[in-house]
């Protein structure tokens, strides 16, 4: 390149430099909007109890709760463990070879009936009134809880008791037996305490509601639909009421504090969060604001680059979040993730399934279709990869290959990074159908569609490797800017996956036999991707130029020199890596900056871009 071309490049940048710092910064990604009360979000402090149990045998020799198990124990003919909870003095656990309470295999009982959770519940109650002195005296605060005791499989029984006080339940506090070949095998406490505190209210309802709607502001009040009836109930929380969970360290038995509260709740049409308040309903003290929504999230594997199984070099693949994926829920109508892959359940027990046909981008897989299912709560992951090209995971849906999932990715993680730049552009608003695993090898193409071919004949799986599924698609963007295709298109798509990898090699790991890129006779050092945009790692350590490069190097073709057009990619491609990693930076911006900038001068100047991207009149 000669000295005055440089000089005319550099300050065509400088200009564009100093146009770029009077225009508003934009990021890479747009900003989400907050939700709309996430200002007035309000933690209930001494809501994360944190416990730490001690060992009946880690209590002190002395200690008169120690003896009492300990004898407990002796009494049970041994065989039993005891864990306490400092915040209560109660056990958390404990747990033996068993007390007969009814006949099965594990005793000698005589059969005398059929076992009910009836029965059950008679025997517990006489095992709390005869270990009164070790498990306290609960009679004016305990109820079965009808919901949660069951016959868990058969002669396995779980039985949940409540708490309840001036019949206001305590949330989460529970105490559990535990019933196995027709003995009591474990029983414990959790957040289960003496309360002092009234399940009275001094406040109603309404006047709950009155100092919630003060809390938040009368502005939005018309928006927000209840989601359920005001609920009255009691809270066991830390009485050190810090927002940071910390083992229990005061008195034992003092490790638990309870306040009566309405909770309230409400939801926002066409917005995502359930808002529930927090009001004291002796105090009328605002305890908390939150939003109690169910969220689960899409994941699965992705190669970050490439796959070819090189971890350092970003050839192996993890789970990440599968951004704007359809959801359904119970066979009701698709919703979609947001960009982190996640969404929020109705019904945490509900069976969710996606298919991979989802806001942005559609996969077609031709292994074979892709529909995965799980339970609503438990968030839906696509596993890893199992193999190549149509290889699965046991039990996965045909489709759900490496190549779909890494496709899926990063075609959307490219139309969201264009859609901060060019938001009016309809195309990015739009389904773009990618077809993964197409029965060919060692290529891929754009044609209205992205089309991914499988791995074979020495070359990987072009739908795993990021440098060639998004310059693909930067065809597509290509197409699809209000202009017209860019003459040769081939500098428009590998300039998107330049700025998308930050890496002047095209495709690393699109060769997975040994080759380099044949740099079109100026030998690729070690590139193994299709072509390699940083003059300085090839063999003649020289930038490509239309006279020094397209003349002598590239066959016949329909670029703006009348030649080959992946090979006329090189001059425009190389200028644009040089701009980010050496131009810039020598004006004094960082790399991150830099790329930054580059990346935005790029893609503001898209919209109608068409046309011979140069005039070019080579040498006769």
């Amino acid at each position: 390149m000669s000295e005055k071309r440089r000089n005319s490049l550099r300050t065509l940048f400088v200009c564009a430099f100093v146009v770029g710092l009077a225009l508003p910064a934009l990021a890479v990604q747009p900003r989400e909007r907050l939700a709309r009360y996430d200002g007035a979000v309000k933690p209930r402090a001494g809501g994360t109890v944190a416990i730490s149990p001690l060992a009946v045998d880690e209590l002190p020799s002395g200690d008169s709760l120690r003896r009492g198990w300990e004898k407990f124990v002796t009494e049970q003919g041994g065989g039993w463990k005891v864990y306490i909870d400092p915040r209560s003095g109660l056990p958390a656990l404990a747990e033996g070879r068993g007390i007969p309470w009814v006949p099965g295999p594990g005793n000698t009982l005589q059969s005398d009936g059929p076992v009910t959770i009836e029965r059950l519940e008679r025997l517990a109650r006489n095992f709390l009134a005869e270990h009164q002195a070790l498990l306290g005296e609960w009679n004016d605060q305990i109820e079965i809880d009808p919901e949660a005791s069951v016959e868990r499989r058969p002669g396995v029984y779980q039985l949940v008791f409540r708490q309840v006080v001036d019949g206001v339940r305590v949330e989460n506090a529970r105490f559990d037996f535990h019933v196995a070949a027709g003995n009591l095998v474990s029983f414990g406490t959790h957040r289960w305490a003496r309360v002092t505190t009234s399940g009275v209210p001094r406040i109603d309802a309404a006047e709950a509601q009155t100092i919630f709607d003060a809390y938040l502001g009368g502005e939005d009040r018309e928006s927000r639909v209840p989601a359920a009836p005001p609920e009255l109930t009691l809270l066991a929380l830390d009485p050190r009421m810090e927002r940071s969970p910390a083992p229990w360290q005061g008195a034992r038995g003092e490790g638990l504090a309870h306040r009566l509260v309405w909770r309230l709740s409400f939801r926002v049409p066409g917005e995502a969060p359930l808002w529930v308040g927090e009001i004291d309903a002796h105090s009328g003290e605002v305890l908390a604001f939150y939003d109690a929504a169910h969220y689960a999230s899409v994941r699965g594997g992705v190669f970050p680059r490439m796959g070819n199984g090189d971890c350092a070099a970003g050839g192996c693949d993890f789970p990440h979040p599968l951004p704007f994926a359809d959801i359904s829920e119970d066979g009701q109508a698709s919703v979609f993730t947001d960009d982190f892959g996640v969404y929020q359940c109705n019904s945490d027990g509900a069976p969710v399934t996606t298919s991979l046909d989802a806001q942005y981008v559609r996969i077609a897989d031709e292994c074979g279709p892709t529909t995965e299912s799980a339970v609503c709560a438990e968030g839906l992951d696509f596993g890893q990869r199992a193999g190549e090209n149509c290889a699965v995971q046991p039990g996965a849906s045909d489709g759900n290959t490496s190549a779909a999932r890494t496709s899926f990715y990063h075609v959307n993680r490219a139309k969201q990074a264009a859609r901060a730049y060019m938001p009016d552009n309809t195309w990015l608003q739009g389904v773009l159908t990618v077809n993964t695993n197409v029965n060919n090898t060692c290529n891929a193409s754009y044609g209205g569609q992205l089309n991914m071919f499988r791995a074979g004949n020495g070359c990987g799986n072009t739908g795993e490797n990021l440098g060639v599924v998004v310059h693909e698609w930067g065809h597509g963007m290509d197409d699809n800017d209000g202009g017209g295709f860019d003459n040769p298109s081939e500098a428009y798509a590998d300039v998107v996956a330049i700025f998308w990898s930050h890496d002047g090699c095209i495709g690393p790991g699109f060769y997975v036999d040994g080759r380099t890129c044949s740099g079109f006779g100026d030998t690729c050092l070690e590139c193994t991707g299709v072509r390699e945009m940083d003059w300085a790692k090839r063999q003649s350590g020289e930038p490509a130029t239309p006279a020094g490069f397209v003349d002598p190097r590239c066959d016949a073709g329909d670029g703006p020199c009348g030649r080959q057009v992946h090979c006329e990619s090189h001059p425009i491609s190389e200028s644009i890596y040089d701009l980010a990693t050496r131009d810039l930076p020598a004006m004094g911006l960082d790399a991150a900056s830099a790329w930054q900038l580059a990346e935005k001068l790029w893609y503001e100047t898209r919209t109608g871009s068409g046309g011979d991207i140069y005039n070019c009149s080579l040498p006769a």
